[in-house]
């Protein structure tokens, strides 16, 4: 996405669903445009919870804030 080397921190938001997990690296050192894409990983565990549960995870550059983004997850639980 940028020309240069970004430092990013990413997280679940608050308000996100408490069967959600991050289980990647939380901050780092971005690549450039066209380099290694940055993985995330998020699990849903609903233990016994149904319905829609939603989660959001955010991805900020602290340098670059406009560029900053939320990616929201749903995970339907039966």
């Amino acid at each position: 996405m940028m020309n240069t080397f970004e430092e990013f921190c990413c997280g679940l938001t608050a308000d996100s669903h408490p069967a959600f997990k991050m289980t990647s690296q939380f901050e780092g050192t971005m690549g450039r445009r066209g380099g290694e894409p940055i993985e995330v990983v998020v699990k849903c565990e609903p233990n016994g919870a149904t319905g829609d549960l939603i989660g959001y995870v955010a991805f900020i550059l602290p340098e670059e804030k406009a560029f900053s983004t939320f990616y929201k997850i749903t995970c339907h639980s039966q």
